[in-house]
């Protein structure tokens, strides 16, 4: 099914709970809505509606328990406001500066005296990753050209073991030590 096809038959939650479809954008045959004092088509609607959801989706409470009060509402919104199209020309080699620098921009505005740098660093690739399973999200913004420079999203219980795990079952190609 095309994009243009799903615009004209999907509902999706959109921000703050609306619901946002083909007739509520006023259909195909009408002017495209203003949102944030601009013109917006349906297209980026659906986008930047489906961008929020797989933000909320992606970085579940434990993904970043125990990290402060707001934290979980304060990093899915900044990771939904991401500007994906950036993606698009990345090498895959460029992809680990733009992560870092997308961390280093989250945590610029930390709401909170500790920065953890590693909660911040799960959850954008968390969100990453969603993306990419997503059709429309990796269709739109050429997400799976960086697949392979990815970052698995881990925690230090699953570091910890995987390290263990080193010394009686080599990884191949790894680093760990």
């Amino acid at each position: 099914m095309s994009l243009n096809n799903l615009l004209d038959r999907i509902a999706v939650p959109g921000p703050l709970g609306r619901v946002i479809s083909a007739q509520s954008c006023g259909g195909k045959h009408s002017a495209p809505p203003v949102r944030n004092n601009k013109m917006e088509t349906n297209e980026s609607i659906f986008l930047t509606t489906l961008q929020e959801f797989v933000a909320v989706t992606a970085v579940g409470v434990s993904a970043l328990r125990n990290q402060g009060k707001g934290t979980l509402k304060y990093v899915r919104n900044m990771i939904s406001k991401l500007n994906l199209s950036e993606i698009k020309n990345l090498s895959e080699e460029n992809y680990g500066k733009w992560l870092n620098k997308k961390t280093d921009l989250i945590l610029k505005t930390w709401p909170h005296s500790k920065k953890p740098w590693g909660a911040v660093r799960k959850a954008l690739n968390l969100f990453m990753r969603d993306a990419l399973y997503n059709q429309y999200l990796n269709n739109k913004y050429k997400i799976s050209k960086i697949e392979n420079s990815m970052e698995i999203p881990l925690d230090s219980f699953i570091s910890k073991e995987l390290i263990k795990r080193n010394h009686t079952h080599p990884i191949v190609g790894s680093d760990f030590s």
